[in-house]
């Protein structure tokens, strides 16, 4: 019986170590590697599954909604880049911002300066303050991810820092 309740007593420390080491890892993550973290989609494979059911993704036509799947580049460190071009034809900056969240670079949406703005949250995604300021460097609109380290020129494509 006493071995039992150590045993117990032993489990919960280890349990409250375990809560601890995950918040202290949470705690040291910048808001763009707590995005990455909490993406849904980190690989091609995932993302896909997404856009097989309801999800952000159906605020995109059906062309356009399997052209920017198939233009997300995935990289060892998060995304490499994307094609945006119809993001910014087709919705609000609210709609950009849930799809983006996906992949972990709803960050990258007050960039797209063509996205609709169409209520308040539009609004603040657009020209708020915080972490999805634009103008922070971490990518590059016009460029893709053409291999590990090297952004290339293309239109409508953003290259990230993790290319």
């Amino acid at each position: 019986m006493v071995i039992s309740s150590l045993i117990a007593v032993l489990l919960g420390l280890l349990a409250n170590l375990s809560l601890a080491a995950d918040k202290d890892n949470l705690n040291n993550k910048g808001p763009k590697e707590l995005a990455w973290e909490l993406a849904p989609a980190k690989t091609f494979d995932a993302l896909e599954a997404i856009a097989q059911r309801r999800s952000p993704l159906d605020a995109l036509s059906l062309d356009a909604k399997k052209r920017f799947v198939e233009s997300v580049i995935f990289t060892e460190n998060g995304v490499g880049g994307f094609d945006y071009r119809d993001l910014e034809l087709e919705l609000t900056a609210t709609e950009i911002y849930k799809i983006l969240s996906l992949i972990g670079q709803q960050h990258v949406t007050p960039s797209l300066k063509k996205a609709r703005i169409e209520s308040e949250s539009d609004k603040i995604i657009m020209f708020g303050k915080g972490p999805n300021t634009p103008g922070d460097g971490d990518f590059l609109l016009d460029y893709y991810c053409f291999q590990r380290g090297s952004c290339e020129s293309s239109k409508n494509k953003a290259c990230t820092s993790n290319c």
